[in-house]
């Protein structure tokens, strides 16, 4: 009888544990999309005016890169006001490449590259180019003018007050891409052209739907290197350039 007794107590509190575990999974599932949902809801974002008659932003002309004695890519021929373009193609056939050089952080191995890089504003995988010691508050406050209009557009892009204090490099990638976002809307001179390098890389699907909301309803140029094509579909790109060593001269 003891025995019976003394197994029903285990198996009782064996229950009990299980409970408490699925609890305790729940609790942190609960308070991980809390905090992915103060950040990455989709919004109608306050976006700035852009003027209304389009300039040339990019003009590559005959644009080649090498690498070594090897073709990468080219000759290619470009050019970007507003239009929204892909950049596909397999890993090591210069996506991240051609970025740099439309950014002007590198030079072609031959042609020609113009760019009004005022006009341009980038974020790279993971907003890793972001990683800023400066809070995302600081930098507003440096774009938009006093604290309490950096505090309205906070609230306008439901972005939480207390991650906007913290220093970017602190932030998730997702909470740093939709940070950089806001700092890119915000800039000024006005952005007319983003540059975006494997934007959903990760970034949870909740800072993907809210990243996805926001870009499609910018009016203005997107340059997106991405391998997820309906990221792509979705926030209406019009054309793309695909990149393959294999087909270089």
């Amino acid at each position: 009888m003891n025995a019976k007794r003394g197994q029903a107590q285990v198996a009782h509190a064996r229950l009990a544990q299980l409970r408490e575990a699925r609890l305790e999974a729940v609790r942190r599932w609960t308070k991980s999309a809390r905090r992915a949902l103060g950040v990455d809801l989709a919004l109608a974002l306050p976006i700035p005016m852009l003027p209304s008659d389009p300039s040339e932003v990019l003009n590559l002309e005959e644009v080649s890169v090498r690498v070594g004695d090897r073709p990468l890519f080219g000759p290619l021929s470009l050019r970007l006001s507003r239009e929204r373009l892909a950049i596909v193609g397999p890993n090591g056939s210069g996506k991240t490449t051609l970025l740099e050089i439309i950014l002007g952080r590198r030079a072609p191995s031959s042609g020609m590259a113009r760019r009004q890089l005022s006009k341009i504003g980038s974020i790279a995988q993971g907003a890793s180019d972001w990683m800023l010691e400066e809070s995302l508050a600081g930098y507003l406050e440096r774009h938009a003018g006093s604290r309490d209009d950096v505090a309205s557009l906070l609230v306008a892009h439901k972005f939480p007050l207390a991650l906007a204090e913290r220093p970017l490099r602190s932030l998730s990638a997702g909470e740093r891409t939709r940070a950089a976002l806001i700092g890119l809307l915000r800039r000024a001179p006005t952005v007319e052209l983003i540059v975006l390098d494997e934007p959903t890389n990760g970034v949870d699907l909740l800072a993907q739907r809210a990243l996805t909301h926001a870009l499609r309803d910018w009016p203005g140029g997107l340059v997106v290197a991405s391998h997820d094509r309906p990221f792509l579909e979705a926030i209406g790109i019009e054309e793309s350039i695909s990149l393959d060593p294999r087909r270089a001269p």
